[in-house]
């Protein structure tokens, strides 16, 4: 035989041979500590994707609630001009059942003398909490996209922290928690020529100036604690 074909041969051998012993290898079992890893690894992957869909959920039913309270609001100062009083107080009451806490809607029930539906409306939400699961059930803690932290302090006092060059959280402010629903937190800082609002939500904050109409993205993020 040539020895450019016994070469060839050799070689054609000692792959197969290589082959096989892959093969042995691979189909060797696993260790018990090697399978509960796999496992643990597999489950917090579809975990972070469950979350994922959470998150995305819970913001996309707040972004609708928002629109829907606003659209009814319109309406509602409508049929009140318009001396629809009845009406209003129907639509009204639509607004309290989203956010027992709406201040527009506060003003309208104590105008007519009505504020036991505010009162039945929180009691409602308490009793029946909106099914945002990705909102933890202990909210202390929420922190934004850029380095922004919302943290309460104590019963009713937030501060807000942002995190400087060194990495260090410095605090930027005390706030007061004025209200808390089943899907928001808000919270408002107050000085001697302002007032500022904010509403924090799950995947972002929301705030405005005391005299403005309109609610504005001010952080995005999520709760962490």
């Amino acid at each position: 035989m040539p020895k450019q074909s016994l070469a060839i041969v050799i070689a054609l051998l000692g792959l197969l041979s290589a082959g096989r012993i892959a093969h042995a290898q691979t189909n060797q079992p696993l260790s018990k500590e090697q399978v509960i890893a796999n496992l643990n690894a597999e489950t917090n992957r579809l975990d972070g994707i469950l979350q994922g869909l959470q998150i995305k959920h819970a913001a996309s039913v707040q972004e609708v609630e928002k629109k829907t309270i606003e659209e009814l609001k319109i309406l509602a100062k409508s049929e009140a001009a318009n001396g629809a009083i009845a009406a209003a107080k129907d639509t009204w009451t639509e607004v309290v059942k989203l956010d027992p806490s709406d201040e527009d809607a506060i003003k309208f029930f104590t105008a007519i003398g009505k504020l036991e539906i505010v009162e039945q409306a929180k009691k409602a939400r308490q009793a029946n909490p909106l099914q945002t699961i990705s909102i933890p059930k202990q909210r202390i803690e929420w922190q934004s996209d850029d380095g922004y932290v919302f943290r309460r302090a104590s019963e009713k006092v937030w501060v807000r922290e942002f995190t400087d060059e060194n990495g260090k959280l410095v605090n930027n402010g005390t706030m007061k928690e004025d209200s808390v629903s089943p899907y928001c937190i808000e919270i408002s800082r107050e000085g001697r020529n302002y007032k500022t609002l904010f509403r924090i939500y799950d995947g972002q904050v929301l705030g405005r100036g005391n005299n403005a109409r309109l609610w504005n993205i001010y952080k995005t993020g999520h709760w962490v604690k």
